[in-house]
């Protein structure tokens, strides 16, 4: 059973969703934790890779793109539709569909743009979370 938070975004825009993540990525590797970012396409992770390191000039997030022929080990991975090989890893899910083996992590993090196609996907993806008989919280993120 994992404890899966779903973190619910007023605003519609894609690359809020983003920022947001960077934010919250930042928190958890400070609290010394490992994570996995699950995006949907090379694209997500570029644009993921580049705002990890200017979102902010006092956070400094060590990270790199599974694949990317970099093999050093880091705390933060940003995997294309893949699965995080660490356990673990707080799994952070910014793709529209449920994540393969989720149920290995102990933690999952949902990230959710306000727009009604992504919020559609999120509620189809909770559903499955509770038959699952996972543990769930929502939280609102204003703007």
């Amino acid at each position: 059973m994992s404890r899966v938070d779903f973190h619910i975004l007023e605003n519609p825009q894609p690359e809020q969703a983003l920022r947001y993540a960077c934010r919250l990525i930042n928190k958890a590797y400070m609290q010394g934790h490992r994570l996995y970012v699950r995006v949907a396409d090379a694209g997500n992770a570029e644009q993921l890779d580049r705002m990890l390191w200017a979102f902010s000039d006092l956070a400094f997030v060590p990270h790199r793109i599974e694949g990317s022929g970099d093999a050093t080990p880091v705390p933060v991975n940003i995997g294309i539709m893949g699965e995080a090989s660490e356990a673990d890893a707080i799994l952070v899910n910014l793709c529209s569909d449920m994540p393969g083996r989720y149920a290995r992590h102990e933690r999952v993090i949902e990230i959710v743009a306000g727009d009604a196609e992504a919020t559609k996907a999120a509620r189809s993806r909770y559903r499955q979370y509770r038959e699952h008989g996972d543990v769930l919280n929502t939280h609102k993120i204003s703007s």
